[in-house]
């Protein structure tokens, strides 16, 4: 019997998770790589009335799966599909659209997932 039996460990991260977008692209930075462990592939999942976006970790063998990181070298994820990209900037609010905006990010440990919700969007 251990000392450190029930201990779970504690993954400390540098920054606040957040993605970015802007008429040029759709961006996660460092902090969401690194708590959802620079994951191969997610899952993109929206609730579009809601305006909320989650990204969750997936395999390869998941259907609709998204290449994501490559390595943990990865200093952020970069989508450019102009047709989502446009989706995305109308879901932030309207003063925002022409310079683009961040929305914070929360990891939810139990879905290994990091999810976002559009109605707190900031101003880059």
């Amino acid at each position: 019997m251990s000392k450190l039996d029930g201990f779970k460990r504690v993954q400390l991260v540098v920054g606040s998770p957040y993605l970015t977008v802007s008429k040029y692209g759709i961006s996660f930075n460092k902090s969401v790589l690194s708590q959802l462990e620079y994951p191969e592939y997610v899952l993109i999942l929206e609730k579009t009335q809601d305006k909320q976006l989650a990204i969750k970790v997936a395999g390869t063998e998941e259907e609709g799966v998204q290449k994501f990181s490559k390595s943990k070298q990865t200093l952020n994820v970069r989508w450019n599909n102009r047709e989502y990209t446009k989706k995305l900037l109308h879901w932030g609010p309207n003063d925002y659209q022409a310079v683009g905006f961040k929305v914070p990010g929360e990891y939810l440990e139990e879905d290994n997932a990091m999810f976002f919700d559009f109605s707190r969007a900031e101003p880059i």
